[in-house]
């Protein structure tokens, strides 16, 4: 969250636009790019944004879904961030043994309002510069 996120989506954008470009808009590489765009709109609180850009991406792996978790967080849709992050500890514990529990998803919740603070600070900041 250092305020250059604006660059590098535009970065990303160009390698996306490439990708599409080449015939590939569903590769892994698109994929990933389209996880980073995702990560930085989160970063700057339009999770609106960030959800537009995990709607161009495969789910096939468990980041898709704590994503999704995130961004529900965020717009302060709790019962739908436990639907993902449910589905994120299931395609998680496909590889890791279980280890769900309530306890653990108030410690997320917790971590996401408090990334949610830190944006709102440092957006509030830059407008006062």
């Amino acid at each position: 969250m250092n305020r250059r996120e604006d660059e590098a989506i535009k970065i990303l954008k160009k390698a996306m636009k490439k990708k599409k470009a080449q015939m590939k808009p569903n590769s892994s590489e698109a994929n990933e790019i389209g996880f980073l765009l995702a990560e930085l709109y989160i970063y700057k609180g339009d999770v609106q944004k960030a959800s537009k850009c995990l709607a161009k991406v495969e789910a096939s792996d468990a980041k898709f879904s704590l994503y999704k978790a995130i961004i529900s967080m965020m717009d302060q849709k709790e019962q739908e961030a436990i639907q993902h992050w449910e589905t994120f500890k299931e395609i998680q514990n496909q590889t890791i043994p279980p280890s769900f529990n309530e306890e653990e998803f108030t410690e997320f919740k917790n971590a996401v309002y408090l990334l949610k603070q830190d944006i709102d600070a440092a957006a509030t900041q830059l407008k006062k510069q």
